[in-house]
């Protein structure tokens, strides 16, 4: 089963400055965001591996590439995540983004290998959800990782999710936290 994709929006963002820090170059961050219908809205299911197969395998390409062709620039940091209507569960969103094949389109568009972070909540239309982006090439452990690349991203759809609806999210920036400084 294709997922029923209602709309796709594109959010970018190119920040000049942070606070009153004009920063060396514009930086850019984008998030690609596909609303789609949730085939598992109002009823409980055991088996809800359609998200994790055929939702996740058609919409984490298509939005990691979206989100990189937004973005223009190389991305260096990624996230994902998943809004999910009232009448859906929070599984239903994290068995679409949290997958290997998810993963790895945005790892792929990244030039990356470092474990993709997540943010999914359940929410009424025009809700917004902070994505936790980090490092593509973090190695995951403290003394390799690059604090600077820790940040988020805010972003929503004015009109989803309807109730019966998922908004499911890749995002990409070019670069570290705007301005970071040692603290």
């Amino acid at each position: 089963m294709e997922p029923d994709i209602r709309k796709i929006v594109i959010s970018v963002e190119e920040i000049y400055r942070e606070g009153e820090g004009k920063l060396s170059r514009p930086q850019r961050v984008a998030a690609a965001m596909a609303v789609v219908k949730n085939p598992f809205a109002g009823k409980y299911s055991k088996d809800i591996t359609v998200l994790s197969n055929e939702f996740s395998t058609s919409l984490g390409p298509k939005l990691a590439k979206l989100a990189a062709d937004a973005l223009g620039t190389k991305p260096m940091v990624f996230g994902k995540a998943a809004l999910v209507g009232l009448d859906g569960e929070v599984q239903h969103g994290s068995a679409i983004i949290h997958t290997r094949l998810f993963g790895d389109a945005l790892r792929k568009v990244a030039n990356g290998h470092a474990v993709v972070p997540g943010a999914e909540k359940r929410a009424t239309a025009g809700s917004s959800l902070d994505i936790a982006l980090k490092s593509a090439v973090d190695n995951g452990t403290l003394a390799d990782s690059l604090p600077d690349c820790y940040y988020s991203f805010e972003v929503r759809v004015s009109d989803a999710p309807r109730d019966d609806e998922i908004v499911v999210i890749a995002a990409v920036g070019d670069g570290p936290r705007p301005d970071p400084r040692k603290s």
